[in-house]
């Protein structure tokens, strides 16, 4: 065999023994799975919440939403399943900020939305949800 095309081989056997290891070890990214998202009405008082959700920097839902007081729902699944990055944005009644959440963190990811009172310290607050594998969602 010809001492070139050996150390070509050698090559390549040593990237793609570095890129398993990669891969096994996780250094490789991976990108987020949407599992679930829960929003929560936490207040005494029924509202309706603007809420944006994108996905890689385009906007893949958009909705306003009305709840009742202490009413919690899970938003359909309609967003894509993987994304490298998702972006939510709330806002309220009489807002014109959104208040947002970003996220790029690996593997299932189950977001909850909580909605308190105006004079909470956090009127809205965003969670990961616990239990994500237990969630029976159609978004996978």
């Amino acid at each position: 065999m010809d001492p070139g095309r050996r150390s070509l081989l050698k090559a390549g056997g040593g990237l793609a023994a570095l890129g398993g290891f990669a891969f096994a070890t996780g250094a490789l990214p991976v990108r987020t799975h949407l599992r679930d998202i829960r929003l929560v009405n936490y207040r005494n008082a029924a509202l309706t919440v603007d809420l944006r959700l994108d996905a890689d920097g385009e906007t893949v839902y958009e909705t306003s939403l009305d709840l009742d007081a202490g009413e919690q729902t899970h938003l359909p699944c309609a967003w894509p399943g993987a994304a490298w990055a998702y972006e939510i944005a709330v806002r309220l009644p009489n807002q014109d900020t959104w208040t947002t959440s970003r996220w790029d963190d690996d593997g299932d990811q189950c977001k909850k939305i909580a909605i308190r009172e105006p004079d909470h310290d956090h009127v809205i607050s965003f969670f990961v949800s616990p239990n994500c594998e237990n969630i029976d969602t159609s978004c996978g």
